[in-house]
């Protein structure tokens, strides 16, 4: 029986997390194939210089039907693969013929890092917000909340161009009078007061450029307008440093 095979690949998106403490996110990839009879299949991942990186099957029979094949974007040493183009060869023969297929996909780098895994020197009263949850009743998978004292201090070694973001009052504090405020310093420059946030405020869109700063401070800011009047929390969401 002659040899026939569709082959399909899914896109890759490969999340590159400069200066993370703990995470190791990054998607994987798959290769789709399906046969019309019994063959070896051999399928080899190559670079754009045309360098070998890994072999996922060597001449491996398999039976009539669909496939897929992982690839969690190391190379065959366990070594992450940089950003690029990668070839997957795809070869499957029985005893009459030989197919083989060629894909190219793109492993692209994500140019953005959360706020909460930034990898930070200094820290109090502040700490990752996971359900976070705002005062207009939205929520958001994780964030960062910082206290009444909260003060984070991140080195950034002038690696990163933006600080984009979301700054809300949580819903926990939604009883509470006053307001605060989130002091930014660059390289220990006041650079940006953020208006007042209370109870009734929306959100507060943050966008700063922070090219070729080696640290940025964030503070927060209590007003406190009589003696039994407590101002709120104030958290980041949907906040990012982007190269």
């Amino acid at each position: 029986m002659n040899l026939r095979f569709k082959v399909t690949a899914i896109f890759i998106v490969f999340t590159l997390l400069f200066g993370v403490q703990s995470f190791a996110a990054m998607t994987s990839a798959k290769i789709r194939f399906t046969l019309n009879t019994t063959a070896k299949i051999t399928l080899k991942l190559f670079d754009s210089n045309n360098v070998q990186r890994k072999t996922f099957a060597l001449w491996k029979t398999y039976k009539k039907g669909s496939y897929s094949i992982s690839w969690n974007l190391l190379d065959a040493k366990g070594r992450r693969v940089t950003p690029g183009k990668y070839r997957f060869n795809l070869t499957a023969k029985n005893a009459v013929n030989a197919v083989v297929k060629n894909l190219t996909v793109q492993v692209i780098a994500n140019n953005k890092v959360k706020f909460e895994a930034m990898k930070y020197s200094s820290s109090t009263d502040v700490s990752v917000w996971n359900n976070a949850k705002d005062s207009n009743n939205k929520t958001y998978s994780s964030g960062l909340l910082f206290g009444l004292t909260g003060a984070r201090e991140i080195d950034l070694q002038k690696k990163y161009k933006q600080f984009k973001g979301t700054i809300v009052v949580p819903y926990e504090d939604l009883a509470l009078s006053n307001s605060s405020s989130i002091l930014v310093y660059l390289d220990d420059v006041l650079v940006l007061t953020t208006t007042p946030q209370n109870r009734v405020s929306e959100p507060y869109q943050i966008n700063l450029n922070v090219a070729n700063a080696s640290k940025i401070n964030f503070v927060i800011s209590i007003n406190r307008y009589g003696e039994n009047l407590n101002p709120p929390r104030l958290g980041f969401v949907n906040t990012y440093f982007y190269k």
